[in-house]
């Protein structure tokens, strides 16, 4: 007769007991949690030491395991982050909302430890991520222009007040930039008037006059009403052939039209409509 061996109490585990109803395996993990937390304190402080007296050799042995399973390695955070998505982002919360002053001054002194080190690693990426970007967008053009010009179409209204509670929020601080940077304005400026200049034979300084004269000249011929509401507030002069796509005519007499504030921007939304 064969001898009834006792089997371990916990399910799904046929190994012969071995001490207190238990197998061997088990037995010792069970002493490892009660040891671990009878002596957490003292653990940690050892572990603590250990660390500190050997950091370089930590570091080279985890920088050589990384570098020969980092597959491995990428396949098993994407699995756990994928099944713990919003366990993980939860627990990110929690922690950076405790320890929101010491992260901070943590990387305060990191900064000031390695700026040198920061600005290089930094340059390095930009002129890596402009050469990369570069090409992109020369391969991929036309489908970069499609998609925006697809989402501006869907978020007309959302664009335009996101516009105008920027502008009412940063008033103050957009004239100050105005002020400070008249050269950079003056710049684009001139840079768009050369552009325009060249259709007409004219430099920039001339080509601004020019259209300055325009301007004054369509308004005094339809006594400065807007010819779409009939109002007298706030009048300019509208090229009804843009300028931008017809720049010969840009000088035109027969090519503007007197609008006010409102409807020149309700012409021009339009307008971009049309493009889209």
């Amino acid at each position: 007769m064969k001898k009834h061996v006792k089997k371990c109490k916990i399910k799904n585990c046929n190994k012969p007991v071995k001490y207190t109803g238990l197998c061997q395996i088990h037995y010792v993990k069970l002493y490892r949690k009660k040891y671990y937390k009878e002596n957490a304190e003292r653990i940690k402080k050892q572990q603590r030491q250990y660390y500190k007296n050997n950091t370089d050799k930590i570091n080279k042995e985890k920088k050589k395991y990384f570098k020969n399973n980092s597959k491995k390695i990428l396949k098993q955070l994407k699995k756990r982050y994928k099944e713990n998505a919003e366990k993980i982002k939860k627990y990110q919360r929690e922690y950076y909302k405790k320890n929101a002053k010491r992260i901070t001054k943590r990387q305060r002194n990191y900064y000031k430890d390695n700026a040198d080190k920061i600005s290089k690693r930094k340059k390095k990426y930009n002129k890596d991520f402009t050469e990369r970007n570069r090409q992109y967008y020369k391969n991929n053009s036309e489908k970069i222009i499609k998609r925006i010009k697809k989402w501006q179409k869907n978020n007309t209204d959302k664009i335009s007040k996101q516009k105008k509670k920027y502008n009412k929020d940063n008033a103050e601080r957009l004239r100050k930039y105005r002020r400070d940077n008249i050269e950079n304005i003056l710049k684009q400026h001139k840079k768009y008037m050369k552009e325009l200049g060249v259709y007409n034979d004219m430099s920039s300084e001339q080509m601004y006059v020019g259209l300055i004269h325009w301007s004054t000249l369509i308004r005094k011929r339809d006594d400065y009403t807007c010819q779409y509401c009939g109002s007298t507030y706030h009048v300019c002069a509208h090229h009804m052939m843009p300028k931008k796509y017809f720049p010969k005519m840009a000088l035109d007499e027969n090519n503007g039209i007197t609008l006010c504030h409102a409807c020149h921007m309700l012409v021009h939304k339009k307008l971009r409509e049309c493009d889209d």
